[in-house]
């Protein structure tokens, strides 16, 4: 059996999840799966950036967001002390109450 059969078989047998995007959605996605299959591959089109800045091949890119309360829990449930993380990174904290 070539290699490519061997990994497709393993990928049917729930043994890997591939992800197509590293954009915030493929990231808790993978972060998620990684829970329920042995590897999970993340795939995406562009050199992601060692700093933060603007990526060309995502068009939202531009745009203000803002995690409210129950994003910032789960957030910090999956990935425990990513505030201070981000804070340090200079991403701005705001208190909604």
């Amino acid at each position: 059996m070539s290699k490519l059969m061997e990994a497709q078989q393993k990928t049917c047998n729930g043994n890997h999840a591939i992800v197509i995007g590293s954009g915030m959605a493929g990231l808790l996605s993978a972060r998620i799966l990684v829970e329920h299959f042995e590897r999970v591959t993340l795939v995406e089109r562009d050199r992601l950036p060692q700093q933060p800045e603007i990526r060309q091949g995502v068009p939202q890119a531009n745009h203000v967001r803002a995690l409210l309360t129950q994003g910032y829990r789960i957030l910090e449930e999956l990935f425990p002390g990513i505030e201070e993380k981000l804070i340090a990174a200079g991403a701005p904290s705001i208190l909604f109450g």
